[in-house]
């Protein structure tokens, strides 16, 4: 496993990440609306607040599927893991990858902050390409302020990060398909269900079709 000065060395190597205010791009976690966080934690990682860095359930899961396959074919991260990947790890899928990410990932969870972890994952995740992070994102698929991104706005940004640059293609033309808008409608459903929506929300995301 690299040892942590290379890691060190590694995040050096990367002075434009938005890991904080002197970033243009860096937005702080009080200036994105509590649904746009949910929509993420929906989307990506429910039990963030509740875990210690992994969910054992995911990871077993994506074992058994890559077996089967003979191949790291399945991820199982969560956001605590992509976390450590963005900052500190190349993202080639080898099992040493892997296990080193996993040594950061527990770093990570013990010294850090739930929110501040939450808060780099928002700015660090990637959202199509050459986008990284909310406030990107918001302005180059909304022209607007990631504090104005409603429900249904954020709801797209959270089903990006499987596949970010292959669905920005899905989208270049501008508009949206009724496949992927039936996928928006369904995980602003699951944030209402969660608490994390009002009936009056979900009701007004449904009944909008999506402008980019």
């Amino acid at each position: 496993l690299p040892s942590l000065l290379t890691a060190k060395m590694q995040l050096a190597a990367r002075p434009t990440l938005p890991v904080s205010p002197l970033s243009a791009e860096f937005t702080p976690l009080a200036a994105m609306p509590p649904h746009v966080l949910a929509a993420f934690m929906t989307a990506e990682d429910a039990g963030f607040f509740l875990h210690q860095g992994f969910e054992p359930e995911n990871i077993r899961k994506a074992l058994v599927y890559d077996l089967e396959r003979g191949r790291m074919a399945r991820g199982a991260s969560t956001i605590t893991q992509q976390v450590a990947k963005n900052l500190f790890l190349a993202h080639d899928r080898t099992l040493a990858r892997k296990l080193t990410e996993t040594v950061f990932t527990w770093r990570v969870d013990s010294l850090v902050p739930k929110r501040r972890v939450l808060e780099l994952y928002l700015n660090l995740v990637e959202l199509g390409p050459g986008i990284r992070g909310v406030g990107a994102a918001a302005r180059a698929y909304f022209g607007k302020d990631p504090q104005e991104l409603t429900p249904l706005e954020a709801a797209h940004l959270a089903s990006l990060p499987p596949n970010p640059r292959g669905f920005a293609r899905r989208f270049r033309e501008g508009s949206v398909d009724d496949g992927w808008l039936a996928r928006l409608y369904d995980l602003v459903g699951i944030m209402g269900r969660r608490g994390h929506l009002s009936t009056a929300q979900v009701n007004s995301a449904r009944g909008s079709r999506l402008r980019l």
